[in-house]
């Protein structure tokens, strides 16, 4: 029954729902291959990738010898690999930017102009 249900929540896109019917279905029986696939590819849509590699251990435990797990777990780590370069690229972009706003912000304070002060009160820089 949570199985069917499982399926069906994947289908129409309620990843949350998919995986609470799947550790249900888990714990009503034990060591059903294709309810572990459903929770890790519920898991896969929302990119959630460390409960992917979480419950791709706990599957491994209980279905030492199934093919599909070794692949999921193949692209799991293979995502995760990519997100944490993701992650490094946007780190390195970010600081880029806040080294140029502060040379802004230094070169606007070396001419005497005070950050927050009105337009309209505002010396004039002449070039």
């Amino acid at each position: 029954m949570y199985l069917g249900r499982a399926k069906l929540n994947i289908l129409r896109g309620q990843c949350g729902y998919t995986k609470d019917d799947c550790l249900q279905a888990n714990k009503r029986k034990t060591g059903q291959e294709q309810v572990w696939i459903l929770l890790i590819k519920s898991r896969f849509t929302l990119e959630k990738w460390d409960e992917a590699s979480k419950y791709i251990r706990d599957a491994s435990l209980e279905c030492p010898n199934s093919d599909k797990l070794a692949e999921l777990r193949a692209k799991c780590d293979e995502n995760m690999v990519q997100e944490v370069e993701r992650v490094k690229k946007i780190d390195i972009i970010h600081e880029a930017k806040q080294d140029k706003m502060m040379a802004v912000y230094r070169a606007i304070r070396n001419r005497g102009i005070k950050l927050g002060k009105r337009v309209h009160q505002l010396p004039e820089v002449v070039e």
